[in-house]
């Protein structure tokens, strides 16, 4: 259920990302999230909340017994060729599941293009192939707009969006104010941007809208030009 935001608990989105600051700043993340009231039954619906991620990164900390930056790098970065920069920690020392990851936007793209060529990176098979698959599979019974600016029919999977521009299908990783890399598998084009974040809710929308559209109206039709 975490993987797909389904855990049960307020939403972002419920509350104009109250629930967000309130879980930032209770001094524990990972206890105040599980102790979080449920406003529907665990897996009924999703309700897109960045500690629900959290408590991923504790989970792996818990079953490797190292921290989730030490596993990430052991198991993923080192192959990727790549690294983070910094990455923020909550109180009790357990890494940001959900954000504050600070990444190249080369370097992000290469994630994109690792599931793009499901799961190998030079002759390397990184990840599983039908973990690549399954990743991408729509998982959602969401009740929301069927549209954010120009990207239309959107779902979610296992931490990666879904959807299309235009005609062509997408799966994105998708942060808060315009942090994206956006994967076109049909015509093999990764688009990474990266946006100013400390904003409010409605300049977020408006930077990620605008990012939508330039990808509409601008890369996608060059494409083919």
């Amino acid at each position: 259920h975490l993987l797909t935001m389904r855990m049960g608990i307020k939403g972002e989105a419920d509350d104009d990302y109250g629930v967000y600051w309130e879980l930032y700043n209770s001094g524990n993340w990972i206890k105040e999230t599980i102790e979080s009231q449920l406003l529907n039954d665990p897996g009924e619906k999703m309700r897109y909340n960045t500690f629900q991620t959290h408590l991923l990164s504790a989970i792996i900390t818990k079953a490797t017994q190292q921290s989730t930056l030490d596993f990430a790098r052991e198991v993923l970065f080192k192959s990727m060729k790549i690294d983070i920069d910094s990455w923020e920690q909550d109180p009790q020392g357990y890494y940001f599941g959900g954000n504050s990851m600070h990444f190249t936007p080369r370097e992000i793209a290469v994630l994109g293009y690792l599931y793009l060529n499901n799961g190998r990176l030079s002759d390397m098979q990184i990840l599983p192939i039908d973990w690549i698959e399954l990743s991408l599979s729509p998982s959602t019974n969401k009740e929301h707009p069927n549209e954010w600016g120009a990207w239309k029919n959107y779902n979610y999977a296992y931490l990666w969006w879904l959807g299309q521009i235009n005609e062509y299908d997408l799966f994105m990783g998708y942060g808060y104010g315009g942090q994206f890399v956006v994967v076109f598998p049909s015509i093999n084009l990764i688009v990474v941007s990266t946006a100013k974040h400390q904003i409010s809710p409605e300049t977020s929308t408006v930077q990620e809208w605008a990012i939508f559209d330039i990808i509409a109206k601008y890369v996608l039709p060059s494409i083919n030009d």
